[in-house]
């Protein structure tokens, strides 16, 4: 009984590594949405554009919406912020993110590397 007790926890504390592992550098392309309107009332496109560049401005996080329907929270990287700013400036517009995709506690997000137009 206890080789089934070690077995379990074994595999219990490789869950969190076998997470992380699955981080990788990629690029997202999609619209740059300010996550509190998104999330509230699914603000985003060309009539929300203002309001998302205002509650960016004001604090509210960032986040990308790719064609897929996948939500990611831009997270800045504090090493290299530049990247993150320049984000922000195109909020409510088209994008090509590069950066670390993490997922966290059920959270996916990407650490911004560098930011285009498409």
């Amino acid at each position: 009984m206890n080789k089934l007790w070690i077995a379990v926890l074994a595999a219990a504390l490789a869950v969190p590594v076998a997470a992380a592992a699955l981080d990788k550098v990629a690029s997202l392309s999609g619209e740059l949405v300010d996550m509190v309107c998104f999330m509230k009332h699914d603000g985003k496109g060309e009539k929300h554009a203002k309001c998302a560049q205002m509650c960016v401005k004001g604090g509210a996080p960032l986040g990308m919406l790719t064609a897929e329907g996948q939500v990611y929270l831009l997270v800045n990287d504090h090493g290299n912020e530049k990247p993150f700013a320049e984000a922000k400036l195109l909020v409510g517009g088209n994008a090509k993110v590069t950066g670390l995709i993490v997922k966290r506690g059920g959270v996916q997000a990407i650490i911004v590397a560098k930011v285009e137009k498409p």
